[in-house]
């Protein structure tokens, strides 16, 4: 066989499978067997290397992918897809770097193959080496598939937290590209995640945004899907009418494309709505429609399901003989597929079918146990123990129904707990997400954005620190003008002809512009500080001296407040090699601080502790402390603290930013405790050397 014949074969089989994917109907059936027939040819001359065209191998791959993806969506069971000798064939081709995207899109394929045998840990394997290869290529459509299969595959496990982050990250990923149909699943499934957690409201949302895509693509497949959530939403809530107007609707688009399957599970769900309603005859005419539409499809899953559906509408008709033949008829089916959901279903019905002969009743009771037991689903566990407590109650066997009532009550607040802790995680995920998100958006600003904005911020931060500096000199010299003449005003005064008056005003001109000058000499600090003109100046001095210096210095607002000041230590000197200036600036800020905040009448307290290597100075006030403020803000320049001074005295709020900002220049260590309304006490500690 030629080449070109080959590739014709290739491209024949890949268009089949395109087909059957499009019309999932009876018809894709046969499509995709043919398709398969054809790729089995190419994987058998592939697999003799009678031919390593780059081009070529590129096709052959596609076709395995296609094929694989058929095989999911046409929810054929029993076609036998041979992995190993595709995953052989695939390690087999050279240069598979110029295939990275193919190769991907073959990972998404054979995961679903495992995803469909619940072997899910090789699934998630590939799927995580295909997010890998799609972030390499930058390719966001593989990206987005990776992310939606990896939760399903995490909601398949139970694990909704997990499947709800992957939803969302594929709606993410879903921004990076065009709009297209397939964004529409991501947000039906958050939908899902949501709503099986009793989050309403977010379950609606998302529904409506999958909806949204859904009608701009006019995609009766889409629609169907998301009407039918839709209607088991207003089931769930108790809206009967809305239920029915989405069932009908979801009917209507399946019916326009004829989907088989669609059609089956939509049928499925109004007989169970009439089950629920108590409209038995009216279910049992949407259940034989669900049985015929299912033999139409040949999907053994659904015609399981539908036999079961039948019988239990006909248990309930009383219809014993035609009960007991179909659910015969949905086990025989079952068990070759080993579908252990609808077993449980059909061993409840056929329970109930023999309620009158307690032992086949509770043969069947004891199966549904069993087999809810096998799959570790609590729900189905419960259910059991209900129908088995009944069971052994009718017969007045009250040891057994206790037994399977406590099993019952246990397993229902388990349940409980596990419904909470599952809502809490899921809105903790989605929290920590959309949280991550935002970061990540800031975080993802174009470099050139970045760099302008960083460049003008330090241009105004340059002006401003000009500015400041500027003033705060400019403003110096008139200061000290305007205190030196009311100085000497005040010393005159008492020959004026009212002394009284002029002194106070005098007093009161001088006081502000003594605060004003403060203010400016803090604001000079904050400027030589920031910009790194400060001189760190290190000599030896004894640090209790040096204390007992600045207490001094304060004699006179002490006597002022009747204040006074206690310092206890066990040392008589403690010699420390740093810059004596700038401890002294840091030690008088803390000390008029706690002077300062504290009522008159009270005392100060500071403790000098000296170990080998630092000394640690405790200053305790007696002030209205800080409440609910953290020290990150606490220390912030011009921070807003709250608290005013005891005294009148002036705060420019600039204070402890210069006592930290000093502290990080020397490296010593300052930090407060606040016991609000009790006080403070602020710690200074530094090294020795």
């Amino acid at each position: 066989m030629s080449e070109k014949n080959v590739s014709e074969i290739a491209i024949k089989a890949q268009e089949l499978v395109e087909l059957s994917e499009e019309l999932l109907a009876n018809d894709s059936l046969k499509l995709f067997e043919q398709a398969n027939e054809l790729s089995e040819k190419i994987s058998g001359i592939v697999k003799d290397k009678k031919f390593s065209d780059g081009q070529f191998n590129k096709l052959y791959i596609q076709v395995q992918s296609k094929r694989l993806a058929a095989y999911r969506i046409t929810r054929v069971q029993d076609v036998k897809i041979n992995i190993h000798e595709i995953q052989n064939i695939l390690a087999s081709i050279p240069e598979k770097e110029n295939y990275l995207d193919e190769i991907a899109e073959l990972n998404v394929g054979l995961s679903e193959i495992y995803f469909q045998k619940s072997e899910f840990d090789k699934a998630i394997e590939l799927l995580n080496e295909t997010l890998k290869i799609a972030k390499k290529t930058s390719n966001s459509r593989t990206e987005f598939i990776a992310y939606n299969n990896l939760g399903r595959l995490y909601w398949q496990s139970s694990n909704y937290s997990d499947a709800l982050v992957y939803f969302l990250k594929a709606i993410d990923a879903s921004k990076k590209y065009d709009r297209c149909l397939e964004h529409y699943k991501p947000y039906n499934n958050a939908g899902i995640i949501f709503l099986s957690s009793g989050l309403m409201e977010k379950a609606l949302s998302y529904y409506h945004e999958a909806l949204k895509i859904a009608d701009d693509f006019n995609d009766s497949f889409a629609k169907s899907v998301i009407y039918l959530n839709l209607g088991i939403y207003y089931t769930d809530i108790g809206d009967s009418e809305k239920t029915l107007e989405y069932y009908s609707k979801s009917l209507a688009e399946q019916q326009k494309i004829n989907n088989k399957s669609g059609l089956a599970q939509t049928f499925s769900n109004f007989a169970v709505f009439y089950i629920n309603s108590g409209e038995y005859n009216k279910a049992y005419e949407y259940a034989l429609k669900g049985l015929e539409t299912a033999k139409q499809f040949h999907s053994k899953y659904e015609i399981a399901n539908a036999y079961s559906d039948v019988a239990i509408i006909e248990t309930r008709l009383k219809y014993t003989d035609k009960a007991k033949e179909n659910f015969n008829k949905a086990l025989e089916v079952c068990k070759s597929i080993n579908n252990v959901f609808t077993e449980i279903k059909i061993y409840d019905g056929l329970s109930e079918l023999n309620k009158s002969n307690f032992k086949e009743s509770l043969r069947y009771a004891k199966l549904s146990y069993d087999c809810a037991v096998k799959l570790d689903d609590k729900r189905l566990i419960a259910n059991a123990c209900h129908n088995l407590s009944g069971i052994f109650e009718g017969v007045r066997d009250f040891e057994q129904a206790l037994k399977f009532k406590n099993e019952l009550m246990d397993l229902r607040e388990t349940m409980k707990s596990e419904e909470y802790q599952n809502k809490t995680a899921i809105m903790q995920a989605d929290f920590e997400f959309r949280k991550a998100k935002e970061r990540a958006d800031i975080l993802t600003v174009k470099n050139e954005e970045l760099v302008r904005m960083n460049k003008k911020l330090e241009i105004l931060n340059e002006d401003k620190n000009e500015f400041l500096g500027i003033a705060a000199h400019d403003l110096r010299n008139p200061l000290g003008a305007i205190i030196g003449n009311c100085n000497y005003l005040i010393s005159i005064c008492p020959k004026s002809e009212h002394p009284t008056e002029f002194l106070e005003i005098l007093e009161d001109i001088n006081e502000s512009a003594d605060n004003m000058l403060q203010l400016i000499n803090k604001l000079l600090d904050i400027n030589r500080i920031e910009e790194g003109n400060l001189d760190i100046v290190k000599v030896e001095f004894d640090l209790l001296t040096l204390l007992k210096e600045i207490i001094k210095s304060f004699e006179r607002l002490l006597s002022s407040k009747t204040q006074a000041i206690e310092i206890k230590t066990s040392e008589n000197a403690v010699r420390i090699f740093n810059d004596k200036n700038i401890i002294r600036q840091i030690l008088s800020n803390i000390i008029s601080n706690a002077l300062k905040f504290s009522p008159p009448e009270t005392k100060i307290e500071i403790a000098v502790i000296d170990s080998n290597s630092s000394v640690g100075i405790y200053i305790k006030d007696r002030g209205p402390g800080f409440p609910s403020m953290s020290e990150e803000n606490l220390f912030r320049k011009y921070s807003v603290k709250f608290n005013k001074p005891t005294g009148g005295e002036e705060s420019t709020g600039l204070g402890l930013s210069i006592i930290k900002k000093l502290s990080d220049l020397i490296g010593a260590e300052v930090s407060l405790h606040s016991t609000s309304p009790k006080g403070s006490i602020f710690r200074f500690e530094i090294k020795k050397v």
